[in-house]
């Protein structure tokens, strides 16, 4: 971490190769995308205050994401370990209609085989 005219930026690199359940490579656009959909007014999310701070984020290639604050911020690395959500399953899309907060798209060892609510989830293997 630096300064920058008065600010201060952090680099985040991500793991190459970590793909999506649907086969998708998870880049730093998803990254991106998920900063804007959590800071987005208009999206419900108790996420949006941790990034009060933050001036600007860019994607500076496919596997790194720059993030600039406006002053020096103490909870900046724990403020990014939030989830990553699917840029190109929820690009224009509402995130908050229950079709994909049933059928989440994510990408762990496990996937979502079935969920009767208020009885049973059941998971298999990826």
């Amino acid at each position: 971490m630096g300064g920058e005219q008065g600010r201060t930026p952090n680099t985040i690199p991500s793991q190459k190769g970590v793909k999506w359940h649907d086969g998708a490579e998870l880049t730093s656009d998803d990254v991106v995308f998920t900063y804007l959909t959590v800071t987005n007014p208009k999206v419900p999310t108790p996420y949006g205050s941790n990034y009060g701070p933050v001036e600007k984020v860019e994607a500076v290639d496919k596997h790194t994401v720059k993030v600039t604050y406006k002053e020096p911020y103490a909870p900046a690395l724990e403020s990014w370990g939030m989830g990553i959500i699917p840029r190109h399953i929820l690009e224009g899309k509402d995130i908050t209609a229950e079709g994909f907060n049933r059928s989440p798209v994510g990408t762990g060892p496990y996937t979502l085989k079935e969920w009767v609510t208020g009885q049973k989830i059941v998971l298999g293997e990826r």
